[in-house]
């Protein structure tokens, strides 16, 4: 099997290089066979380092990064929002033809549910904290109408391009209230309290739980009571292991296993929108977010871990329990984070290529052509070099 190399990549970065000059460089300069080009993405704020960019500063409130097949939509009443950069233009069709000409793997790395600009369109549908807060950035993955609009948007990718897969990003809950804006937030939550600030009690998750048997009522007088008492009490705290927190709250310990079923099903669902593979990229926090990798591997084709910032032995582990979970590292692609700040080095990136190459990983992604200056787009040509080397030598 072909050890899959790619460049995690923004549309707007190599139509502005121009698709063919930007080709070019990726697969034949740096040896890769493939790109996953963003299609849904979140608000971004980009500094391009390539020669002969304009702007130097990319900004956009994000949103999909395509032109929507209006027919793919009507069974939704989610409104679809197009990024704003692209008005009327689609490049995307263009880039997915010059893909299809080259012989170049066209992967869709698509953020499903961390979008400002889709939140703003569709107020209703966000994640509200137990205060009746809606998050300014995040729609709830358990809301029907935010389903139904996600495999509209697989539907409409792997149909209306050439996809090999769609990578899937964000696929879950928020694993903190996060938005775009500087929070203030003074007080030490701890483990415990980010935890249960991030859960969601909208309409949507209050009446699918009552459904399923989850008191729901009972779970959110206790976060409510619990949170008061840390925000009062938040200097003095130690922090708490969270299950031990969780074995004296058997409702919300529930309702947690409530929320992880939500979202298999609905990954499950999208698999079967998807004419190609789906790829689902694995959470840091998958309490939080409700990615149960046990309950998950069944639902997609592949599992991708980012490793961004880890060392040989930390990659290793990420790479030997995405395995554990798929049942093969030939179903786990790695993610690497070539930037300033998560790589120190060329050595460092190449022995981590290799070393995954060694293990059987299906492949390896590389962040993101249009952030990394030409020096460090040199170390990915190296360390894509010694993987398929290693890779050959290992299937020999």
């Amino acid at each position: 099997m072909s050890f899959e190399c790619s460049l995690w990549c923004y549309l707007w970065d190599l139509e502005d290089e121009g698709f063919d000059r930007a080709l070019d460089v990726i697969q034949g300069d740096l040896g890769a066979n493939g790109i996953s080009v963003a299609t849904v993405y979140h608000s971004v704020d980009q500094l391009r380092p390539h020669d002969g960019v304009s702007p130097r500063w990319f900004r956009s409130a994000g949103g999909m990064q395509f032109q929507p097949d209006a027919a793919r939509y009507r069974g939704t009443r989610t409104r679809p929002v197009v990024a704003d950069w692209l008005r009327s233009r689609n490049p995307l069709a263009g880039l997915s033809a010059a893909c299809e000409k080259r012989g170049l793997a066209l992967r869709g790395w698509t953020v499903c549910c961390h979008s400002s600009a889709m939140v703003a369109r569709n107020p209703s549908l966000a994640v509200k904290d137990v205060f009746g807060s809606p998050s300014p950035s995040w729609l709830c993955p358990l809301n029907p109408d935010v389903q139904e609009f996600l495999r509209a948007v697989v539907e409409d990718l792997t149909h209306s391009y050439r996809f090999d897969s769609i990578e899937l990003e964000a696929c879950g809950f928020p694993r903190s209230p996060h938005g775009h804006a500087h929070e203030k937030v003074g007080v030490n939550l701890g483990a415990i309290g980010r935890m249960l600030l991030a859960l969601c009690f909208c309409e949507s998750c209050r009446q699918q739980a009552s459904l399923n048997d989850v008191p729901v009522a009972a779970v959110e007088r206790s976060v409510a009571v619990d949170l008061e008492g840390i925000f009062r009490n938040s200097g003095d705290r130690h922090e708490t292991d969270i299950e031990p927190y969780l074995d004296s709250r058997e409702p919300l310990r529930r309702f947690l296993e409530w929320r992880a079923a939500g979202v298999a099903g609905l990954i499950g669902r999208l698999r079967t929108a998807c004419s190609g593979s789906l790829v689902l990229m694995l959470s840091e926090d998958p309490l939080l977010t409700s990615s149960r990798r046990n309950m998950l591997a069944g639902t997609c084709d592949r599992f991708l871990t980012p490793a961004y910032g880890a060392d040989e032995a930390a990659v290793e582990e990420r790479l030997r329990q995405a395995a554990a979970d798929t049942g093969s590292p030939a179903r786990v692609v790695v993610g690497l984070n070539a930037c300033a700040g998560f790589t120190n080095d060329a050595a460092s990136l190449v022995r981590n290529v290799g070393r995954i190459a060694t293990l059987g990983a299906a492949g390896v992604h590389f962040y993101n052509y249009g952030l990394l200056p030409q020096s460090r787009l040199e170390w990915v040509r190296q360390a894509i070099r010694y993987g398929r080397r290693q890779n050959t030598a290992d299937a020999s």
